[in-house]
């Protein structure tokens, strides 16, 4: 089974680098144009020996566990749903048990270094820690040792979870206990963002972008991968090659993503005369492996 180079936990952050987590940044010039602006809710930088060797898509998902949640005896907690995947679980609301099938990375609230624990050894996470879960090689996978999701209490636990997943894999189903929220969606990634993930560390990200009536709502730009989520307000993705334009409406609870396609310019835009509010989640390739 394999082990976490104890070496590379400072490669590990739950922190927004050079500001604190919940920073505002503003956008918008001083000619009247219509502000945005960004709040990082939070982000990981998962090191690239903990991730898929072929990350080719992206998933993220709203999860809410029943009380009473135990996956010990479910397949999908050993084969296809979690192993070969990495996946990072933050938890936003009660309490949840995970225990891991190798070593895992985890966080106690939004700050501060990771702390390391060992297979087999349950983790409690409290709302607003964290977790990620290594991929598992295919050749690792140990049947006898699956990772086990538990919800003990009496309140349902609500949790955002991502996962990476590699090219090949066979998908068991969705855990047991578990009801996906209106935020659940995949994206899989151009060549060049592919290219651009391979062996490197990722940088994960959760903000919420809120824009005045007109306002261009700034993006994540290739080779990182956005998934979009409208929170509140009504807003337009905006496509345009050398002399064409298309515009597609984004109403108030609708997923998106932007299409990296070469020679096309996407943006988005606040419509209507109320204000927006835009979640995204971000997958950003850090352009060198942890040493």
């Amino acid at each position: 089974m394999r082990t976490l180079r104890l070496s590379l936990v400072a490669t590990v952050s739950l922190v927004l680098l050079g500001a604190p987590i919940g920073t505002t940044f503003a956008q918008g010039d001083q000619a009247g144009e219509a502000e945005a602006s960004t709040e990082v809710v939070w982000e990981l930088s998962i090191p690239g020996w903990a991730l898929p060797h072929d990350f080719v898509k992206l998933v993220l998902e709203d999860w809410t566990l029943a009380p009473g949640t135990d996956t010990s005896d479910s397949g999908a907690s050993v084969l296809g749903n979690e192993a070969y995947r990495g996946r990072g679980l933050i938890v936003e609301s009660g309490e949840l048990v995970i225990t891991p099938a190798t070593d895992v990375l985890f966080w106690r609230g939004a700050t501060g270094d990771p702390e390391t624990g060992p297979a087999g050894e349950p983790v409690t996470l409290a709302v607003g820690d964290a977790i990620f879960l290594p991929a598992i090689p295919i050749d690792e996978v140990d049947d006898e040792a699956p990772i086990i999701f538990a919800n003990p209490r009496s309140e349902a636990v609500t949790a955002r979870s991502f996962h990476t997943h590699q090219k090949d894999g066979t998908f068991y189903g969705y855990l047991p206990g578990v009801t996906l929220g209106d935020w659940d969606m995949a994206g899989g990634f151009d060549p060049a963002t592919i290219e651009a993930m391979a062996g490197t560390d990722v940088l994960f990200r959760l903000s919420r972008i809120t824009g005045e009536p007109g306002a261009t709502l700034p993006t994540i730009a290739p080779p990182g991968f956005g998934m979009y989520f409208v929170e509140s307000g009504d807003v337009e993705e905006v496509s345009a090659g050398t002399d064409w334009e298309d515009v597609y409406d984004w109403p108030t609870g609708k997923n998106g993503l932007l299409p990296a396609w070469e020679g096309i310019d996407n943006t988005v835009r606040v419509a209507g005369d109320q204000p927006a509010t835009l979640l995204e989640f971000a997958a950003i390739p850090q352009g060198s492996p942890s040493e």
